[in-house]
């Protein structure tokens, strides 16, 4: 079985769309083209749920406050690893 190419799949999915009576949107494109690529389909970076976890953590001592910032930067970049990194490490800030 060969793999099918992009403008194939591409194609399937406007076929799907119409089928389904599903709105051309990126989300439903996505999922439909995910779905005949045979890809899985990752969950959107939560980066405003993320940013107000962030806003709630207290800055009190100055590795809070690095960690924070190191927090906020990692969800500018979608970065799941420097989210993870940054709390992890925030962990290790606590005050006396």
């Amino acid at each position: 079985m060969t793999a099918k190419k992009p403008f194939e799949i591409a194609r399937e999915t406007l076929r799907q769309l119409t089928t389904r009576k599903l709105a051309p949107t990126p989300i439903n494109y996505q999922a439909i083209y995910n779905e005949v690529a045979g890809v899985p389909t990752e969950p959107a970076f939560p980066a405003d749920r993320l940013r107000d976890i962030a806003l709630a953590l207290p800055t009190k001592t100055p590795g809070q406050q690095k960690q924070r910032g190191l927090l906020d930067s990692a969800i500018g970049q979608l970065s799941w690893d420097g989210v993870k990194s940054a709390l992890m490490a925030y962990g290790g800030f606590s005050p006396p």
